[in-house]
């Protein structure tokens, strides 16, 4: 029995890794340099993890254990538009939460739309 992962696929993930870290660095080092702040890069991240990984989480949790929840699992086009609702709601929210409150100073420049 053969238990290595082949070359290839550790090829992949590092590749898979080098793009998922370091593609947004140098865009926000880029539109840094375009006079881009780094205060709503740092907003967006945390919004996305207020908003998605916890708040959303813990909407998702609470519906896929109740009987709606599994009629929404065994329907492949109930649960798309669950998904897809799901997503826009909590991330346009937060989104709009934030440029409302927090980013309400930064909202002219459009580098700074680009580091959100």
């Amino acid at each position: 029995m053969n238990l290595t992962v082949p070359d290839l696929t550790i090829a992949c993930m590092i590749v898979s890794c080098v793009i998922a870290f370091g593609l947004p660095i140098l865009l926000a080092l880029y539109f840094h340099k375009k006079k881009g702040e780094f205060i709503p890069m740092i907003v967006g991240i945390a919004v996305m993890f207020v908003f998605v990984f916890t708040l959303e989480a813990a909407v998702n949790q609470t519906i896929f254990k109740s009987t709606i929840g599994e009629t929404i699992r065994n329907n492949k086009v109930l649960y798309a538009v669950y998904g897809g609702l799901m997503a826009a709601v909590f991330e346009e929210c937060g989104r709009w939460i934030a440029y409302r409150t927090i980013l309400k100073n930064r909202m002219g420049n459009d580098s700074n739309a680009l580091m959100y």
